[in-house]
């Protein structure tokens, strides 16, 4: 009687004690965090659940006690999906300690202790959930291109990967040609998971960063991409979906200042180019391919001058009206040492076709330019398709910056600057509709315009300029302001116009070499740039 009235006790306390953990986890709605929760499995009660809710992007941690063989530990969402579990082979004597942890998403969350219907396990567990909240800026559901998240560019967002959501998608606009950075790090199980797809759904790129929660992926991906609307999706891998966590990312942009008409992948959609004129153009991850056209109206030698910064090397060939190929060249190229093309072909009166792409580099991309000239230039007897200066002189003559001398048929390249030469090349591309030179005095245009415009002169035009004049004169032409000759100097630095004297020294005004003379081919490569190439204006 005793020994039963002792079992009749025990049940009952067991009772009593099970139903004080079930309403305690009732009481306060959901779980704490960090709070240690205790329970029994009995015959009777072979399943106790508790609820808890994530407010926030979460990384849960159940850490789990137990004496009962075959205990299971379940996590289940709102819909009573199984999300994971862990099963025990713990025993009174060694009770076993697990601990299931898992990235969710925010919501509502079941946590379930029980054994299978025919298991006649009895004993107590105890557990304890811990949360870690992301606080994030991605907007949900953001599972696909139609609910991606927009963006802009040198904003820093976050976003989460969690076991039941797998995936997240963000959207951004790419104004023009050029440039895409996307710099981040992700605090992901097995690491970051990126891809790239344009409107159309088409991969751009795909690429796994290796990495860990405690060990965070970096990534630093540079994307070269033509005008467009764009997806950067994060993802886990299906098969391994506890491979989530916490990520970064920021996005900017980099123009190319192409100025080719786009489309122009065919010889249908060719932009027309014109004599001496720079073509900028720019070869993408989804656009590999640009063609161009030009006419000539006789027989002629045509000079062809190339740069190329695409990061591998660049294929130029020029086809005729029946795409029947004329010549084709190739240079390896960096994005920081460009590669070279200069030649000169002499071609039938007709139209003609270029194309320009990538080299056999699969990752080749970047910028180009390049320029044609005809044989208003060609002609010349010291002109030269190699020289440094083979560009800029094209572009010259195109756009009346020189003429040349036609008595000896020379550029005169090397020849020292004088003042009136300078003041010429400045005034007949920055006034061009006020140079009238008179026949008798050639000369005396340029000095009326510069005392109009008040740019300094020593009023001696064949007289050698020093370099430190040349600078004076354009850093004031271009300013529109009087000017010191070490701020004009400056100005040149500060602009990209020269390296000064040797590119290895400080950029400083020793290094300008200001009481040197300057070459003829100096001076229009002066111009060039600053036109050109860093796209100033005069005043």
């Amino acid at each position: 009687m005793k020994k039963c009235f002792r079992m009749m006790m025990i049940f009952f306390l067991v009772l009593i004690t099970t139903s004080y953990v079930i309403d305690n986890a009732q009481a306060s709605s959901y779980l704490d965090n960090g709070k240690e929760y205790t329970g029994y499995i009995t015959n009777e009660n072979k399943e106790v659940r508790y609820s808890f809710v994530l407010d926030k992007p979460s990384e849960v941690s159940f850490e789990t006690t137990t004496e009962v063989y075959g205990n299971r530990f379940n996590i289940y969402d709102d819909m009573n999906n199984a999300l994971d579990s862990i099963f025990s082979q713990g025993s009174k004597a060694t009770p076993q300690k697990s601990t299931i942890t898992l990235d969710l998403k925010p919501g509502k969350y079941t946590f379930v202790s029980s054994v299978i219907d025919f298991s006649r396990e009895e004993g107590k567990y105890s557990f304890k959930m811990k949360k870690k909240e992301f606080d994030v800026n991605e907007i949900e559901p953001n599972d696909g291109t139609t609910g991606a998240t927009s963006i802009v560019f040198d904003k820093k967002y976050s976003g989460h990967l969690a076991y039941n959501d797998q995936v997240d998608y963000y959207k951004f606009e790419v104004p023009a040609q050029g440039m895409i950075e996307l710099n981040g790090e992700g605090f992901i199980a097995g690491g970051t998971n990126i891809a790239v797809y344009d409107a159309n759904n088409k991969s751009i790129t795909r690429d796994h960063h290796s990495g860990s929660k405690i060990t965070p992926s970096k990534f630093n991906e540079t994307l070269y991409l033509k005008k467009g609307t764009y997806y950067i999706e994060f993802y886990t891998d299906r098969h391994w979906p506890e491979r989530s966590g916490a990520y970064n990312f920021s996005v900017s942009f980099s123009n190319a200042h192409a100025n080719e008409t786009e489309p122009n992948d065919g010889t249908t959609q060719a932009s027309e180019i014109k004599f001496g004129n720079k073509n900028k153009g720019f070869i993408a991850m989804n656009d590999t391919i640009d063609y161009y056209s030009f006419t000539n109206s006789k027989t002629e030698d045509i000079s062809f001058s190339i740069e190329s910064y695409l990061n591998g090397g660049l294929d130029f060939t020029i086809y005729d009206e029946n795409n029947k190929s004329i010549r084709s060249k190739y240079t390896s190229s960096t994005h920081i040492t460009p590669g070279v093309i200069n030649f000169t072909e002499n071609l039938p009166a007709g139209k003609y076709y270029i194309a320009i792409e990538r080299g056999s580099y699969y990752d080749s991309y970047g910028n180009y330019n390049f320029t044609i000239g005809d044989s208003a230039i060609t002609k010349f007897k010291d002109y030269s398709a190699n020289a440094y200066w083979t560009q800029p002189f094209i572009w010259g003559m195109a756009n009346d910056v020189i003429k040349g001398d036609v008595k000896s048929m020379k550029l005169s390249p090397y020849n020292k600057l004088n003042e009136v030469q300078w003041l010429a090349m400045i005034f007949r591309y920055s006034k061009p509709d006020e140079v009238k030179e008179d026949k008798n005095n050639w000369t005396k245009v340029y000095y009326d315009l510069s005392k109009k415009y008040s740019i300094p002169n020593s009023g001696k035009p064949y007289s050698a300029l020093r370099r430190g004049d040349v600078a004076v004169i354009m850093a004031q032409a271009f300013q529109g302001k009087k000017v010191s000759e070490r701020e004009a100097i400056q100005w040149m630095y500060d602009n990209n116009l020269t390296t000064g004297k040797d590119p290895s020294k400080p950029k400083d005004y020793a290094n300008f070499g200001a009481n040197d003379s300057l070459a003829r081919a100096q001076a229009v490569v002066f111009l060039y740039r600053a036109i050109e190439e860093q796209d100033l204006e005069f005043n």
